[in-house]
């Protein structure tokens, strides 16, 4: 629900004592109009559905009776008041604060300030730097503000805010940045083996070779974290060896990026590698034609306002091949699309449409029907009780004809900004998914499935896993079924659905706090569906180990990773509790674990030996 305003000034030392992390890495972004400014460092933000107090991340300006705090106020009221802008959201600090990058246009308010000399970077705040061994954004427009004798800096003897409080500098925390049961995998493996935090990850598999996976993941340094394996995940290889990351300014390995890593891997051996841009926020996609050992540049998909891309590939009727992406553009969800002919031969994207009523929804997916027609799903993009999850489709893919009107095949009591104890400061949201049959043999061959996390009572923390199907390519959709079969009332969260394209099994992979008394504590779960049954099997734990959040803000993220094919599903998942012994921070800091889950090609169970299972009715 909208956070209560509050026309007193907070202290910064209680506001900012909390904040979790400094980069602007993994985000979730929210647009709306700034309405007001409860203090020169906290805006009012309407989003459409309610509004919250956004504190602006990694600085403080002049406390009243300082020199330039008058300035510094009117200058926030001028940039922002009344005008449409978005933040990017970090973490909700103990005043219910939303303490995030704020943006009007594509002006970052904190470097703004910063850059006119009328306010300080907190001492421990830096952003994520956009390559190796350049100043952050935010050191380096303070450093601007200082070198050309602006505002505060114009004057010898400058007294920083929490100097002229008599208190210590407000802290903030560095980022670190029937039928039988799957068969859940041996021992997880540590794919990052790094130090600092590792979330927020992607994999994929090589359809032409299943033996090839590809990691990519968000990371507390600049870039991104990529490992790529060449005998199914039971070791990891890098592109770059020297720091396991790409997209960081070093030559070859593609634009200086952000953040909300994804992938894909097409029927020729194209792995697409989609990510955002880092300055300005762009959509952005590498091509690998070797594995992920190196990577072109595809070009730039779009430099507006983004958040939370995922690119899909398929092939479609007829013998074509297709690549789309789909992105959050200044509140509104767009995708682009791409021909492909062979290995390395990708067309240019098509022009970027909009899908109607998609306004204050986010957080989605995309899926390429047998046909070639395309659809796009999201949920609600803030507060905290839920609301609508849409649906669009453009039906002829790639023919230009665009997304039709949107569907609600649903509603849900998650929210865009949904705070549970295992996610406290970062939150959750209902993190739709979307996911074909495209098994020929298949009774429900073209079946679209809708994954998307509900709420049993609002605001109880008791979060659950639910799947619809639609035969017509979203136009309409069945009843839910319940994927999870936990009864403790606690949190199950961030789920992932992949189907195989050779069998049509549905596999789901999601954080379940099933056994922390406390609600807290996350393990992998897993479970499968084959495409003749109705219902979910038994659920699967996978992870070996279990984790909890490190306090650092990002937490686990806002998504997982999960792959399939031939039967074997490989989750991605952030992870605390150093099960395999090699994590270089122990449990403080987050490394990206694998590990795979088999699902049963057949009904009867004898694959497995689950006799259980044998007399099962599908």
């Amino acid at each position: 629900m909208p956070l209560p305003h509050s026309s007193s000034r907070i202290c910064p030392v209680l506001v900012l004592s909390t904040l979790l992390a400094a980069a602007p890495v993994e985000a979730k972004r929210l647009d709306g109009v700034f309405t007001g400014l409860q203090d020169t460092e906290v805006l009012v933000l309407d989003y459409g559905s309610g509004s919250y107090d956004v504190r602006i991340l990694g600085i403080d300006a002049p406390e009243p009776g300082q020199p330039f705090a008058d300035e510094a106020r009117a200058f926030v009221q001028n940039l922002a008041v009344g005008r449409d802008g978005a933040i990017r959201f970090r973490a909700r600090n103990a005043a219910g604060e939303m303490v995030s990058r704020v943006y009007v246009g594509e002006q970052d308010i904190a470097l703004e300030l910063l850059r006119a000399g009328l306010a300080w970077r907190l001492p421990s705040a830096s952003y994520k730097p956009r390559a190796e061994g350049v100043a952050d954004d935010l050191t380096a427009a303070e450093a601007l503000g200082k070198a050309a004798h602006r505002g505060i800096w114009s004057q010898p003897g400058a007294v920083s805010p929490w100097e002229f409080r008599r208190a210590p500098a407000p802290e903030v925390r560095s980022q670190s940045f029937g039928e039988p049961t799957g068969l859940a995998g041996g021992t997880d493996e540590n794919t990052s083996k790094k130090n600092g935090d590792d979330n927020e990850c992607a994999i994929a598999k090589n359809p032409t070779n299943p033996q090839q996976l590809f990691v990519l993941c968000n990371t507390s340094t600049a870039g991104l974290f990529a490992a790529r394996s060449t005998n199914g995940g039971a070791t990891w290889i890098y592109p770059d060896p020297a720091d396991k990351t790409i997209a960081d300014g070093d030559a070859g390995q593609g634009i200086s990026a952000c953040c909300d890593p994804s992938l894909a891997w097409d029927s020729f051996g194209n792995l697409y590698v989609s990510y955002l841009g880092a300055s300005p926020i762009s959509v952005e996609t590498l091509l690998s034609t070797d594995g992920g050992a190196t990577f072109t540049q595809l070009p730039t998909i779009d430099v507006s306002g983004n958040d939370q891309q995922t690119v899909v590939t398929a092939d479609i009727a007829g013998g074509g091949h297709v690549v789309w992406v789909v992105w959050n553009n200044s509140g509104t969800m767009t995708a682009a699309g791409a021909t492909v002919t062979g290995l390395g031969a990708v067309s240019a994207w098509s022009a970027a449409q909009a899908a109607p009523t998609t306004s204050g929804c986010s957080f989605g997916d995309i899926a390429i029907a047998p046909s070639g027609a395309v659809v796009q799903v999201c949920g609600p993009s803030g507060g905290e009780t839920g609301g609508n999850i849409r649906v669009n489709t453009d039906a002829d893919g790639i023919g230009g004809a665009g997304f039709g009107a949107s569907v609600i095949p649903t509603t849900t009591l998650v929210g865009g900004f949904d705070f549970i104890p295992a996610q406290s400061s970062r939150s959750v949201d209902s993190e739709t998914g979307l996911a074909y049959d495209r098994n020929p043999a298949s009774p429900h061959f073209g079946r679209l499935y809708l994954l998307y996390t509900d709420e049993v009572v609002q605001e109880l923390d008791d979060l659950i896993i639910k799947v619809r199907h639609s035969d017509d390519n979203g136009a309409t959709w069945s009843a839910p079924v319940r994927v999870d079969d936990e009864t403790t009332s606690r949190s199950q969260f961030m789920p992932k659905l992949a189907a195989d394209p050779e069998t049509g099994n549905l596999v789901i992979c999601w954080h379940d706090a099933r056994n922390s008394g406390t609600n807290t504590a996350m393990q992998i779960y897993c479970s499968s569906k084959s495409e003749t049954a109705t219902l979910f099997q038994p659920n699967e734990m996978v992870s070996d180990g279990s984790s909890t959040s490190n306090g650092n803000g990002v937490e686990f993220g806002d998504y997982k990773g999960i792959t399939i094919l031939d039967s074997v599903a490989h989750p991605v998942w952030a992870d605390t509790s150093n099960s395999t012994g090699d994590n270089p921070n122990g449990t403080s800091n987050f490394d990206a674990y694998t590990d795979f889950f088999v699902v049963p090609l057949f009904a009867d169970g004898f694959e497995s030996d689950s006799t259980s299972a044998w007399n099962a009715v599908n």
